[in-house]
């Protein structure tokens, strides 16, 4: 894989599809139905696989701090494609270890947490939730729960009583 610098088009790319992301999961809260969700974040990994094979991860310094944040997005979102997501963090852990400001360190604790719940496991940083059937939030199971706030701290996350706050009122 060749590094190389990336283009404008990319760049505009990677914004369009989290947009359109974020509309269709909007759309789909209130509808209640994901069948358009889930046919798009398919589309949007395969196009983000293509960007990852001709650039490698999409850092801040390649990209800008928001469209590698689209990338994340689009990550976080390919939950039908495990093999991918946890392809997508190696890439982002590796990038940290070669310059800490190269990737949001909060990503990483996302898509980690939110690689552990699909795989049935505790997550590390109280990231997921998973919705019950009165449409309340329930925080999906978390490791180690005494050292929680002192991982999301070193991950630059505020406390986890402050992120279930506001989780719960945005989703609720």
């Amino acid at each position: 894989m060749k590094k190389q610098k990336i283009n404008k088009k990319t760049v505009k790319q990677l914004l369009t599809m989290a947009n359109k992301d974020q509309r269709l999961r909007h759309c789909a809260e209130k509808s209640n139905d994901w069948s358009r969700v889930k046919r798009e974040d398919r589309k949007h990994a395969n196009e983000l696989k293509k960007i990852i094979s001709k650039y490698g991860w999409p850092t801040i310094f390649l990209v800008g701090k928001k469209a590698s944040m689209c990338a994340w997005l689009i990550a976080q979102h390919a939950d039908h494609d495990l093999v991918f997501q946890k392809k997508c963090l190696k890439l982002m852990e590796h990038e940290l270890l070669k310059n800490p400001l190269s990737v949001a360190k909060q990503n990483i604790a996302y898509l980690k947490d939110r690689i552990l719940v699909h795989l049935g496991r505790k997550q590390l940083f109280g990231t997921q939730f998973k919705r019950l059937k009165d449409g309340h939030l329930e925080l999906s199971p978390l490791a180690n729960k005494k050292d929680v706030d002192k991982r999301r701290k070193r991950f630059g996350m505020e406390l986890l009583e402050e992120y279930m706050q506001m989780a719960t009122r945005i989703k609720n």
